[in-house]
């Protein structure tokens, strides 16, 4: 993970200058599943793909849960998340929205009252069919 704090914002997406402001961005792959997939698929020594799905979600959540604590340790209150590897990666959107959720909602989710504000924009591409589907599935009360 690389953790910037600071970083000035000057234009929008389009180009067009803005008041200047302020963000912190952190920087952390996800898990690659289709690569992960792929190897396995290859390997001498294959793995069981449901104790291989295990390994990645138990991996994904990890990481995600890292991002949490360290914005929470820098006292970060509004957060943008991306889709986590739902698009080339291949990740599971529905396993990655239920792996947000179990994080972010609930009595036992461990960040349930730590931030503010949590959006995660949604970008159409043609690796992200179900992005959209997924999160929206697992997310759609809050609306």
């Amino acid at each position: 993970m690389i953790y910037s704090p600071g970083i000035v914002i000057l234009r929008t997406d389009s180009g067009d200058w803005v008041s200047s402001f302020e963000v912190d961005v952190l920087t952390c792959a996800a898990v690659n599943a289709g690569d992960v997939q792929g190897k396995n698929e290859k390997s001498a020594d294959r793995v069981d793909p449901q104790k291989l799905e295990k390994q990645i979600k138990a991996t994904m959540r990890e990481h995600m849960a890292r991002i949490l604590c360290l914005f929470e340790q820098r006292g970060a209150k509004n957060l943008v998340r991306r889709n986590f590897g739902t698009g080339v990666y291949r990740n599971d959107a529905e396993v990655v929205a239920k792996v947000w959720a179990a994080l972010l909602i609930g009595s036992e989710a461990r960040y349930t009252k730590t931030f503010y504000w949590v959006v995660f924009p949604i970008f159409g591409s043609e690796h992200q069919p179900d992005v959209q589907t997924g999160i929206q599935e697992r997310w759609r009360w809050i609306e």
